[in-house]
């Protein structure tokens, strides 16, 4: 049973495929659907939430609220955002169903303000959560802009098994030089995270795609995220596409890391993993294999040279780093910003990675003694299908067949196709 009823200005609109939930109102209080104490398993389908004025789209007011599902339908126009803050809850929703592959919810023009209660995203304790989300963000005005946002607040366990698959992150109205503009921040305690066959498409100079900012939280708690990322797309420009104070466990794989489009000022990387506040013991293990890196336009991640396409100075070990294209036509290209150790016992998982870089004699590939089966020479082309227009499958002649390394490579490529006993290197299997 759907309510739609309000003393601030809530009108029900349509009625059959298209019903409309819309708020109206300049300066108090909107929220498109407010779910009170006692509320534990609610399904909202195809509904078109949209705001005016302050508030928030979805909006926790009590606790208990437990099972929430949202598929497909539109949540637009709130000033603190597309969902409350349900950290604030002495018993937070432990399980959050946002949108699904093929029913995603689109969420546009939320902004988050200067306030106190500045929303912007989606703050909160959740488990078993499934987010499939097409965000266009056109109508910020606020500092932070974090198009999606989960903290867990300070809890000495993590949340579990959060999903965001088949979402659509593009034109987010963060400008260089604004702090924390994010794609997607897990800020806190977070396990199980999986983040998959999303696409993420910005000409804006970000601060980074995805983030995790964690810390010990001041009671005690040591936070770090551990997560799944593959199967994305990140189309963007002047980014830390991948950026982790505290990623641990984590695994990078089967992804496209491209920059066609430059907004200028800054340097940055496609993959960033830094050590930041007191967890330094917890980090590490961390394992990036099987992702195409590329770059022929007229700048590249980290031209500047300060750090590289690739930094991980968390001084964390036990890192891997295998199976991967890196694919430049620059020619001040620089790789790396590591050292062999952070690579297992004498850089032993530092291996079987593959370079092009034609125009740059000395790239910053990393030499390990423990590695092997990197590519020697930057010259030879990996033979993809067709660069220019986006398509980085292989040809029949590539030398990327069969050169990847067995252990550990992902059962199946970028496009879902199963990759045979001796794996190519890269996101895709010929």
């Amino acid at each position: 049973i759907l309510l739609c009823a309000s003393s601030n200005g809530s009108t029900c609109t349509g009625s059959g495929v298209n019903p409309k939930i819309k708020t109206t109102g300049g300066t108090t209080d909107n929220f498109g659907v407010q779910f009170a104490s006692g509320a534990r398993w609610i399904t909202l389908k195809d509904i078109d939430i949209e705001g005016s004025g302050y508030g928030n789209g979805l909006w926790f007011t009590n606790s208990s609220v437990n099972h929430v599902n949202i598929l497909g339908g539109t949540i637009s126009r709130y000033t603190w955002g597309w969902l409350s803050d349900p950290w604030i809850l002495s018993t937070p929703p432990t399980f959050i169903h946002l949108g699904e592959c093929g029913h995603p919810v689109n969420i546009f023009d939320t902004n988050l303000t200067n306030g106190a209660l500045g929303g912007g995203g989606g703050y909160g304790w959740f488990s078993d959560s499934v987010m499939a989300v097409n965000y266009r963000n056109s109508g910020s005005k606020g500092i932070y802009d974090h198009n999606v946002y989960f903290s867990s607040g300070p809890r000495t366990t993590p949340t579990q098994n959060m999903t965001f698959e088949c979402g659509t992150y593009t034109e987010s109205s963060v400008v260089n030089g604004v702090s924390e503009g994010v794609f997607l921040k897990l800020s806190g305690f977070h396990a199980g995270v999986k983040i998959r066959n999303n696409t993420f498409t910005d000409q804006a100079c970000h601060t980074y795609v995805i983030g995790s900012t964690s810390s010990n939280d001041g009671l005690g708690n040591t936070e770090y995220v551990e997560a799944e990322i593959y199967g994305n797309v990140f189309d963007t420009s002047c980014v830390q596409t991948i950026h982790g104070d505290f990623f641990r466990n984590t695994k990078i794989y089967n992804n496209i890391f491209s920059m066609r489009n430059y907004a200028g000022g800054q340097s940055y990387n496609y993959i960033s993993l830094n050590r930041g506040g007191g967890a330094a013991t917890l980090l590490g293990n961390n394992s990036i294999f099987n992702n195409s890196f590329i770059c022929t336009q007229g700048y590249c991640p980290d031209d500047l040279g300060e750090n590289g396409w690739i930094q991980i100075t968390d001084g964390s070990t036990n890192n891997k780093f295998f199976n991967n294209l890196l694919y430049s036509t620059r020619s001040n290209t620089k790789l790396f910003a590591a050292s062999c150790s952070q690579f297992g016992p004498n850089g032993a998982d530092f291996d079987n990675n593959f370079v092009y870089v034609p125009n740059t004699s000395n790239p910053g590939m990393l030499s390990c003694s423990g590695g092997s089966g990197n590519s020697q020479s930057f010259t030879v082309n990996p033979r993809l299908t067709d660069v220019a227009n986006f398509d980085f499958s292989l040809q029949s002649n590539s030398p990327l067949i069969n050169a990847g390394r067995t252990s550990g490579a992902p059962a199946s490529d970028f496009a879902g196709e199963m990759r045979d006993g001796q794996p190519d290197i890269g996101a895709f299997e010929y």
